[in-house]
């Protein structure tokens, strides 16, 4: 109990002691790039197919890089945890741009979110999966709030899921 409890209260502080925003110009595609390096030998130990998709070869945006890249790290180990029961495990990381909105997008060919769990997900301490702290998703959000920003997710169980960041 006690244990649990600890685990409780780091976490709600994780939550509640956001760090201000230090923003500056960033690559996207290099920061996407520093990540997926972070997990390479993850991703090729299981192999799941990973890709980059961008219709340029690069997107500079004023953000937090290192707020934006905890997001990405946290959808990314989510999709890799989603992808884990699939034949063909697939994660795509997809860079759009249109006149007034940078969007990227995380999908995967994973397992899916159950429709009723789909309201609850950015929800602080709700998790899906046995043993979440449910952090992530809502550290996530609030993230995203900071940069002015939203945070979306669209999934079908058994064809995946897809969220999208738009700044």
């Amino acid at each position: 109990r006690g244990e649990n409890l600890v685990e409780f209260v780091n976490n709600y502080r994780k939550l509640t002691k956001l760090p201000e925003l230090r923003t500056k110009k960033t690559s996207v595609i290099s920061l996407i790039n520093q990540i997926s390096t972070l997990f390479k030998a993850e991703l090729e130990s299981e192999k799941i197919v990973f890709k980059i998709e961008s219709p340029v070869e690069d997107i500079l945006v004023t953000i937090d890089p290192v707020l934006v890249e905890q997001v990405l790290v946290n959808l990314l180990k989510n999709a890799i945890a989603a992808v884990q029961e699939v034949d063909s495990p697939e994660i795509c990381i997809q860079v759009i741009q249109d006149k007034s909105n940078l969007k990227i997008k995380v999908q995967d060919n994973g397992k899916g979110i159950l429709k009723q769990a789909l309201p609850k997900i950015f929800v602080p301490f709700y998790s899906t999966k046995p043993g979440g702290s449910g952090i992530g998703l809502s550290l996530s959000k609030l993230i995203m709030q900071l940069h002015k920003g939203n945070i979306s997710v669209e999934s079908q169980l058994g064809k995946g899921s897809s969220f999208s960041l738009v700044f």
